[in-house]
């Protein structure tokens, strides 16, 4: 159980730096539909009036209250009655409707932790594609997920608002889907109050949230962990501890390939120069420093696992003050490298010298090169960091271990090898160049965190922070390369050495410049700034939804937006009005993003997720290409769509998908090898007229043959007369015939036009699914069925034509 509170975070950080700064001196049968199921908290009912639904929801707590600034357990339990089985929260076939639990309503101050997914089942059915083993939740399935209360919140009683979808099925049909709103009403004590903890028995089967997870159902116990990596995503068992380990690892030697821990390797690498003469003391220091690296990121699981409100490393870097603290220390370091310490200065700022000859300066050396990695990501560190952090302690702390030793690994090389930089200069103006360049790029580092640091500072969410610090990294990015170019040709007389570092100079001059202006920039995208009412907004139009969590102080968030985001194929996604990108800034401890950031399972940044039109999620990585997000988008809007690069052809999605010439069969019933994932219908040949109250009394006075379907995505037996009837050669030119009026009610949602065709069934004297009228030029009933052959369509048709031909 996690102790304290969420102000020790700040504490927590402060004694880092102090520390750092101290220790170097440097800081079964057909069923038949008969009724739809109400969208409502009241039981959901199939069959003949009064029959029971086949699944009942209900809510439990773990305890009778709870206090301010604490946390109790939910859960939501779905009873189901044999043989019926509910979809997962990630069905296999895209017709079936997931399981969704969503706190839409909570208490202000009241936010809503990960959830924990039952353990799903594999089942055999046929929905008309032949026999498959499909997962489900069965019997009794339990979502538990846990509610905290904020610590300003006053004691009283407070109605939470959970919302349920279910989708039941047997072994041949599925039930139209259950949208159930469920009142919990939580009781708020005063602080110090006691509490009695109550259903025991079932809150004993919660064991954290299950996260980053892709199979269809998990558990926080039987899940699988997906690793992004740039396209090449692959999943693992997590229980597999030696394999997440090395993992753990990987990510955290890739951790010294990202931009915040580029400042530091410059003064590692100048300080091992110091020791090629001396092998025993570079492998001393360097292992002294090694296992400061190692003891950072022990102490930041230590943190996660122990600290209530600490649940991530780049956590620290949202707080203002201690981003501001490291830059002013990373400024004072560069100072110094720059030989700002050569002149008389007040005593005190000696303390700050670097001094990594020491125990105790390779000590503070390694702390703050691992503090300063925190604001970046390593691919797949994110991942594995995240579920650890939901585990016990010790999983928790060996992960974490595990980062730290990769992380670590090679300074100790560069340690035992010192001869592999002898050739960097270690006397005469040439060092003292390379020394006052890398000081000066340390400053530009430094104003990089005092810059996010202000930024956080004067920030109100969710309005996005000023990026005009910016120009002051630029700046001093010109300063360090204008310098190394004039230096360069006061010191040396060589051309190729002049040609070689000139040119470099004049490459950082040109970076910094172009820092200033493309940073300071706010893109090709028209961004939408965080908020749950702009998100419900958002998927309440049926848009697809592009979630970007980043923040100012993130550089790979910084990386991943200008290269992939900014591409032009994404940008002219985005530009469309189907789609809607969202950015979540948790810039100064963004309580609402952080919040958001939580509930989709992650605790690290960058994170970019697609939601389809249906709110599902499609697609989520912290390690994307530009390819992977224009196919989650094609693949959100119903298709699935690459980018038009070299190397990469266009695909068409469903709504691409030309329609069939008249008298050609459509979908064809799946083969073998589809069957265990159908895909999405095409467009139909036929020629439907949306049904609606007036088309339908158009029609009837028309003088025509009616054909009037009603039917429903989640209907399995509506596919199977869609692709079996409906498509079939010989039906789609009768149902195309001018004096034929095709007509279809889709009741696939709740919309007015969905329910109003239901209404009209309802009149017509039936309720059930599929189900298929054809009415005469005169009105006259001729046809009505729900399961229509092939046969007696055609002879329906004919009949009502007045004709035998």
């Amino acid at each position: 159980m996690k102790v304290g509170k969420p102000v020790s975070i700040l504490t927590m950080a402060t004694a880092l730096l102090a520390l750092s700064a101290a220790a170097m001196r440097v800081s079964a049968q057909d069923f038949k539909l008969d009724s739809f199921a109400p969208k409502s908290a009241e039981p959901a009912t199939a069959g003949p009036p009064g029959r029971q639904s086949p699944v009942q929801v209900s809510t439990q707590l773990s305890a009778d209250a709870v206090t301010p600034d604490g946390t109790i357990k939910l859960a939501v339990i779905f009873d189901i009655k044999s043989p019926y089985h509910i979809q997962t929260r990630q069905p296999k076939l895209d017709f079936l409707v997931a399981t969704k639990v969503e706190p839409t309503t909570l208490p202000q101050g009241m936010v809503a932790g990960d959830a924990q997914w039952p353990k799903a089942h594999p089942l055999k059915v046929d929905f008309g594609f032949g026999n498959q083993t499909l997962e489900f939740y069965v019997e009794r399935s339990v979502v538990f997920m846990t509610v905290s209360v904020g610590k300003e919140v006053a004691p009283g009683d407070y109605d939470a608002v959970i919302t349920t979808t279910h989708q039941a099925c047997n072994d041949k049909s599925c039930l139209p889907p259950d949208t159930q709103e469920l009142h919990v009403p939580i009781k708020v004590v005063a602080a110090g109050t006691a509490v009695t903890s109550a259903n025991d028995e079932l809150f004993a089967m919660y064991a954290g949230p299950s996260v980053g997870t892709a199979a269809p159902g998990d558990s926080a116990t039987s899940n699988t962990l997906k690793i992004p990596f740039f396209g090449y995503d692959f999943t693992i068992d997590p229980n597999n501890i030696f394999l997440l380990l090395i993992l753990s690892a990987v990510g955290g030697l890739l951790l010294n390939l990202t931009p915040c821990v580029l400042p530091v390797i410059p003064l590692k690498i100048m300080a091992l120069t110091k020791s090629v003469e001396h092998r025993g003391h570079a492998i001393l220091y360097g292992s002294i420093m090694s296992l400061g690296v190692v003891a950072f990121w022990l102490g930041l699981g230590l943190a996660v696992s122990l600290v209530s409100g600490f649940s991530a490393a780049n956590q620290l870097f949202q707080y203002p003050a201690f981003t501001i603290t490291v830059g002013v220390i990373i400024a004072v370091m560069g100072a110094g490298m720059c030989g700002a310490f050569a002149t008389n200065l007040p005593q005190w700022v000696y303390q700050f010298r670097p001094t990594q000859d020491t125990v105790h300066g390779s000590f503070g050396f390694g702390i703050m090169t691992a503090v300063l990695s925190t604001p970046c990501t390593a691919p797949m560190m994110g991942a594995t960091a995240a579920w650890s952090a939901t585990q016990g302690v010790t999983i928790t702390l060996v992960t974490f271990g595990s980062i730290g030793v990769g992380m670590a690994s090679p300074y100790l090389v560069l340690s035992i090898f010192p001869h592999l930089v002898h050739k960097m200069p270690r006397t005469g103006p040439a060092s003292e160049l390379i020394k006052q360049v890398m000081g000066l790029l340390m400053i530009a580092a430094a104003t990089y965190f005092l810059g996010t640091g202000i930024a956080g500072m004067t920030t109100t969410p969710p309005d996005p922070p000023t990026r005009l610090y910016w120009w002051a990294v630029g700046l001093a990015s010109i300063a360090a390369g204008g310098w190394l170019a004039y230096r360069t040709f006061r010191i040396t007389p060589s051309a190729a050495r002049r040609a070689i570092f000139g040119g470099i100079g004049v490459a950082i001059v040109a970076i910094g410049v172009t820092i200033g202006f493309r940073m300071t920039d706010r893109g090709p995208i028209d961004w939408v700034y965080y908020t749950p009412e702009r998100l419900a907004e958002a998927q309440a139009k049926k848009n697809v939804v592009v979630l970007e969590f980043t923040a100012e102080w993130c550089l790979n968030c910084h990386a991943l937006e200008q290269t992939v985001l900014h591409s032009k194929h994404v940008t002219d996604l985005f530009a469309d009005a189907d789609v809607t990108p969202i950015k979540v800034d948790i810039t100064g401890n963004n309580t609402v993003g952080n919040a958001k950031l939580l509930e989709v399972g992650r605790r690290t940044i960058p994170l970019l997720i697609v939601y389809d039109t249906q709110g599902k999620e499609v697609f989520r990585s912290d390690a994307y290409t530009v390819n992977q997000v224009v196919e989650a988008i094609g693949k959100a809007r119903g298709g699935v769509a690459k980018a038009d690069t070299p190397g990469d052809t266009p695909t068409p999605g469903a709504a691409d998908t030309p329609a069939p010439a008249d008298g050609a069969a459509s979908a064809a019933t799946p083969t073998a090898e589809d069957e265990d994932n159908p895909p999405p219908l095409p467009p139909s040949p036929v020629k439907w007229v949306p049904y609606s109250d007036e088309a339908y009394a158009a029609a009837v006075k028309s003088g025509k043959t009616l054909v009037l379907d009603f039917a429903a995505d989640w209907c399995l037996d509506c596919r199977a007369v869609e692709v079996k009837v409906l498509r079939h050669a010989d039906v789609v030119p009768q149902l195309n015939r001018d004096d034929v009026i095709a007509m279809r009610g889709d009741m696939t949602g709740d919309d007015p036009a969905a329910l109003a065709a239901e209404a009209q069934m309802k009149k017509l004297g039936h309720t059930g699914l599929p189900y298929l009228f054809v009415f005469a030029p005169d009105g006259k009933r001729v046809y009505e069925g729900e399961n229509v052959t092939t046969d007696a369509l055609l002879g329906a048709i004919r009949q009502a034509r007045g004709t035998l031909e």
